[in-house]
């Protein structure tokens, strides 16, 4: 019974999670003019949101191998319901900024956790189920643009949807408590305490930890650097930013029945294989994409890129659980982690090269990135010893 319900469960939290990871950044402009501040300063508090997530996913996974992973998963969604009641009830920035920030937090215990559970559940379908569970994360985003454009156009206060995610989840956090999940139970003995932190040395000092992390540092780094640039770099191309955010809309519905549609290849290719030529594709794709002129062929580029690009960070947390496959919480926690470092410090190099060079700026690191990527990723297809 509960395999029926374990995983809808879950892709509906995923789908909160990606809907408040990016509910700022189309109410930017809105937070700028409530809150009297300058948009560098709604930027700071995105960055440290950024930060809060990669806080919490390098710790909370290994945590949860001590104290249960439906424990911290449930103390997740309490700071998340938390951090969002607190933006929606008070009206000042620094109220404002430590909501989100804890929100970030928040992000990381579930995201993490429930990726570690969704692992340990589905062992024959490990790399199907996590494509489709991330999935959810990133329709979520996808919505965000036209909710946001609704609730402005109607004249209702943005506040409503921060109070909104906060009643769903404690709907979701209710059914969550039922449930019966797999490493729930916490390591009492103090060897097997100290058994765990010898294991998480020998997967931080893995290759195969390192590379899978590395191919997670470019991709979610660029993933999240594009999509936050993306109106920038269409306004640089005379388009402007009421369109462009469409277009946004559009590419990241592709990118999701990206991950989606490559959730049911794995009975031809395995996820190294899908890896080199999803990077493989991706490169091609945005690179052709430069030398284009017109608009309309430039974005239809960019969405076979966006569809060609996704899944890659997931599939290689699939494959470092592969061949650990008893430290889901631990391994989920490093890789995320390289992830979310990736994120903050393209995030902070796009935006510099943007202000300092120009908007076509993100689709250069971009390039950078997913060349890295194409290396990275031939390595662990090709290495008979990862």
């Amino acid at each position: 019974m509960i395999s029926k319900r374990i995983f809808p469960f879950f892709f509906i939290q995923f789908f909160i999670l990606g809907f408040g990871g990016a509910i700022v950044g189309p109410l930017i402009p809105v937070l700028a003019d409530f809150f009297k501040v300058r948009l560098d300063v709604i930027g700071t508090i995105l960055s440290m949101n950024a930060f809060g997530i990669l806080l919490a996913t390098l710790f909370s996974g290994i945590i949860a191998e001590r104290f249960g992973k439906k424990n911290i998963f449930i103390a997740g969604c309490i700071l998340l319901i938390g951090s969002f009641l607190s933006i929606y009830f008070l009206s000042y920035l620094v109220l404002f900024t430590t909501g989100y920030v804890i929100f970030g937090i928040s992000l990381g215990m579930v995201q993490v956790n429930a990726i570690s559970i969704i692992s340990d559940f589905y062992i024959l379908n490990k790399s199907k189920m996590l494509l489709r569970i991330m999935t959810g994360f990133s329709l979520g985003s996808f919505a965000v643009p036209g909710i946001v454009s609704m609730v402005l156009l109607k004249n209702i206060s943005w506040k409503y949807i921060f109070l909104s995610i906060a009643l769903l989840n404690t709907f979701l956090l209710i059914i969550m408590v039922t449930f019966k999940i797999l490493g729930s139970e916490k390591i009492q003995e103090k060897e097997n305490f100290k058994n765990l932190f010898i294991a998480n040395k020998k997967l931080f000092l893995s290759p195969i930890v390192i590379l899978c992390g590395a191919i997670s540092f470019l991709h979610y780094g660029t993933g999240w650097a594009f999509s936050s640039w993306f109106t920038t770099y269409f306004k640089g191309q005379d388009v402007p930013v009421s369109t462009s955010s469409f277009l946004l809309s559009i590419y990241l519905f592709v990118f999701g029945m990206g991950m989606f549609l490559k959730s049911f290849v794995f009975t031809r290719f395995d996820e190294k294989k899908i890896m080199q030529y999803s990077s493989l594709l991706a490169f091609v794709f945005l690179f052709v994409s430069i030398f284009i002129k017109q608009l309309a062929v430039k974005f239809i580029l960019i969405l076979f890129f966006g569809f060609s690009f996704a899944a890659v960070g997931a599939l290689a947390l699939a494959a470092a659980m592969k061949k650990y496959k008893d430290y889901s919480g631990s391994l989920t926690s490093i890789i995320s982690g390289y992830g979310w470092t990736g994120v903050v410090i393209l995030q902070y190099v796009t935006g510099y090269l943007t202000e300092k060079i120009s908007a076509g700026s993100m689709i250069y690191v971009s390039l950078a990135a997913i060349f890295l990527m194409i290396i990275f990723t031939s390595l662990l297809a090709y290495n008979k010893k990862l």
